[in-house]
């Protein structure tokens, strides 16, 4: 029986021993857990996170490709409504230099492929004028590319970002063999190639891209033709019956002449047998137009043809006057009528009032006198 005692009072105490180093081991394995358990958690966390970044960078860049997008359809959108106002100013400028023959900015979609690159009459029609008596487009388009920059440049501001920020790319020449004129006088057309590449935003240099592109027909640019002339008007305002002295300035010319708003040649200026010569050289004629009237210069020279910018001559004229107002007869019974005269001048309209007369008149604001 002691002994039995003594046994269970052994393993008691053993036990008792062994207790501690398994609690231990249990806070150990424990601790781990939780730390493993932290760790699962805290790379969830990041997941989580980065996954959110990387939405929110994918948002991002999205709307910066969109608004690329966006300022790239806008600067393309604006082919269709800026080009043809750019290109008044410059056409205008075209018909000058060529004599009422424009090359047009854009091909019209009626042109048949082998006139792809035409010189057009004034009416719209095919020339078969020669393509030096066309000219360059060259220079507006230059000045248009700066237009389309700020475009994008506006847009790109309007929404926070830098001019560093946007990008608009400018027009490539090249020179392609299209012949334009009748056979025995073709020469070749220059073709403007471009490409418009808009990209606007923090990505937008690498993102959101729009490259439309087309060709610009071009004119040699008058290739060879060293023709010049210009024209002043001394003084530019008049009095009715008044002259203007026109001096036309000309390098390299046989043949120099003026003609009217309406394209008529002026009456006395048609001058040929002059000298070709790199010297200028001047004519001077005298005008005393009745009305308002634009001159240009016109003058050719060894196969080439140009022409002056407009010079206008304004004719003032004094305050209306009449003439004569009489009546015939000039006394009359009641019941009797008579008939009213008059002879007036300087006046667009003539109004007849008092005795329960109300009539108005056509004038003549020139100095030609309105009888009635």
């Amino acid at each position: 029986m002691k002994n039995s005692s003594n046994n269970s009072i052994s393993n008691t105490e053993t036990l008792a021993k062994q207790r501690p180093g398994e609690r231990g081991s249990a806070l150990v394995v424990a601790l781990m857990c939780m730390v493993a358990l932290f760790a699962i958690t805290f790379a969830a966390t990041k997941i989580r996170v980065a996954s959110a970044r990387d939405i929110e960078d994918k948002n991002a860049q999205a709307m910066q490709y969109w608004e690329a997008r966006s300022g790239a359809a806008t600067v393309e959108a604006s082919l269709i409504t800026d080009v043809p106002s750019i290109f008044d100013a410059e056409m205008l400028r075209a018909q000058t230099a060529v004599g009422g023959y424009p090359l047009p900015a854009f091909d019209p979609p009626q042109i048949t492929p082998n006139y792809s690159r035409p010189v057009l009459n004034p009416d719209g029609s095919i020339s078969n004028n020669n393509a030096s008596q066309s000219t360059s487009l060259l220079g507006n388009l230059n000045a248009w590319a700066q237009r389309k920059s700020v475009i994008a440049e506006n847009y790109a501001s309007q929404r926070g970002y830098g001019s560093d920020k946007t990008k608009v790319a400018v027009f490539q020449e090249s020179l392609r063999q299209q012949l334009v004129g009748g056979p025995s006088n073709a020469e070749p057309a220059y073709l403007l190639e471009y490409q418009i590449d808009s990209a606007v935003g923090e990505q937008g240099n690498a993102r959101g891209r729009v490259r439309p592109s087309g060709t610009i027909m071009l004119g040699p640019a008058q290739p060879g033709c060293n023709t010049i002339v210009s024209l002043s008007a001394n003084p530019t305002d008049i009095s009715v019956g008044s002259s203007s002295t026109l001096t036309v300035t000309y390098t390299n010319a046989s043949h120099v002449w003026l003609t009217d708003q309406t394209g008529a040649i002026v009456p006395g200026t048609d001058t040929t047998g002059l000298t070709e010569t790199n010297s200028s050289q001047t004519l001077t004629f005298t005008v005393s137009p009745i009305d308002n009237t634009s001159y240009r210069a016109q003058a050719e020279g060894s196969g080439c043809h140009a022409v002056s910018a407009e010079v206008t001559i304004i004719v003032n004229y004094p305050p209306p006057e009449i003439i004569q107002f009489n009546a015939t007869p000039s006394c009359i019974n009641q019941g009797q009528s008579t008939t009213l005269n008059y002879q007036v001048r300087y006046a667009s309209s003539i109004t007849i009032t008092g005795g329960g007369v109300n009539q108005t008149f056509p004038g003549n604001t020139g100095a030609t006198i309105t009888s009635g």
